[in-house]
């Protein structure tokens, strides 16, 4: 409501598409560059939860983007490929990143318990870059 106000006040509503398509790419750029962050700086910590991350970004962009409520943007979201809405493939894809990563840390945790018994020593700490 407010960017609207903004655009109306200088006389740029009419150019209102241009201005919510460099926001969704602003998002969409700000979420890639954020995600590329975390993994850089925090490799060594969160070697393990790389899909987590990625999904997490995603699901960031996707909550961003959705509540800028753009009509263009809600007509996309709206329309249907292969019998599935597509904002339900936008939606439950970081969800299922997310799960995924939680998936792999499980197996790896039980491979660990298989191999070294009841009690698995701390995973390796990595070295810095």
């Amino acid at each position: 409501q407010s960017g609207r106000y903004i655009l109306r006040h200088a006389g740029l509503y009419d150019y209102r598409r241009y201005y919510q398509e460099a926001f969704i790419l602003v998002i969409l750029c700000t979420a890639i560059v954020l995600t590329i962050g975390l993994f850089y700086l925090y490799y060594p910590v969160i070697r393990n939860h790389r899909f987590a991350i990625v999904g997490l970004g995603f699901l960031v962009a996707f909550v961003v983007i959705r509540a800028a409520s753009f009509h263009h943007m809600d007509h996309l979201l709206r329309t249907y490929i292969f019998g599935v809405k597509l904002n339900w493939v936008f939606e439950l894809l970081g969800i299922a990143m997310i799960f995924i990563n939680t998936i792999q840390l499980r197996l790896k945790i039980k491979r660990r318990r298989l191999k070294y018994g009841a009690s698995p020593p701390a995973f390796e700490k990595r070295s810095e870059r």
